[in-house]
């Protein structure tokens, strides 16, 4: 999806970073897309698809501070959900991390619709690991 072959699990996040030209393009703006998997579903987000309302960027340091991005599933063609697919991270020290996400993303896993928790999110921790290069 993003120019890399996955092989992702329940689960599973990966990160990518790049920079792509602004705008205006007299300076180049650091942009982040992530691929996560749940279960059978698989959901992209690309930070440049939000500018330049909204940005997100991995921190260099450890921050309390909520990041969001917006994400969608590629089977869906290409098109957003009509739910609220913001995931929400928060990157502890140690590589730590928490991911919220909301609800409808997780029908797949829990097997149908659920009804009456409309907007509520459900809360993933993590720990980064580095991808093991396969050529």
């Amino acid at each position: 999806m993003l120019g890399q072959p996955t092989d992702l699990r329940f689960g599973t996040l990966r990160f990518y970073s790049a920079s792509v030209p602004s705008i205006d393009e007299l300076e180049e703006i650091d942009c982040t897309a992530v691929e996560m998997a749940l279960n059978s579903s698989f959901f992209i987000a690309d930070s440049t698809e939000t500018l330049p309302y909204h940005s997100f960027q991995m921190p260099a340091v450890p921050s309390l501070r909520n990041r969001g991005i917006l994400s969608r599933k590629p089977a869906d063609g290409g098109s957003f959900p009509d739910y609220d697919s913001w995931l929400l991270f928060t990157f502890f020290g140690n590589g730590c991390l928490k991911l919220e996400i909301p609800i409808e993303m997780c029908a797949d896993v829990y097997g149908g619709a659920l009804r009456g928790r409309e907007n509520q999110e459900v809360t993933f921790w993590g720990v980064f690991v580095e991808d093991e290069f396969v050529s």
